[in-house]
């Protein structure tokens, strides 16, 4: 990625001091964690709602199951309970 090598190229090539490359490596790792904190409170947000709605409480009497993958089209089954 060249966002992460940037830094560090400036420092190499005497353009920058080694504090500078540290601190800008420490902003991107701080921008990645984030990223990943803000993607695990959507998927964790998701999962509430699905609760809340009673999507993971209900009984799969009428509910396909969508965890598995679909069949092909010659072994198409009913999943229904």
């Amino acid at each position: 990625m060249v966002t992460e090598d940037t830094p560090f190229e400036t420092y190499r090539h005497g353009v920058d001091t080694i504090t500078a490359a540290n601190e800008a490596a420490n902003g991107l790792l701080s921008a990645e964690q984030r990223n990943v904190d803000a993607y695990t409170s959507a998927l964790i947000a998701a999962a509430n709602l699905a609760f809340v709605m009673g999507e993971m409480t209900q009984a799969s009497g009428n509910i396909p199951n969508t965890m598995e993958p679909p069949l092909s089209d010659e072994t198409q089954e009913t999943t229904f309970g």
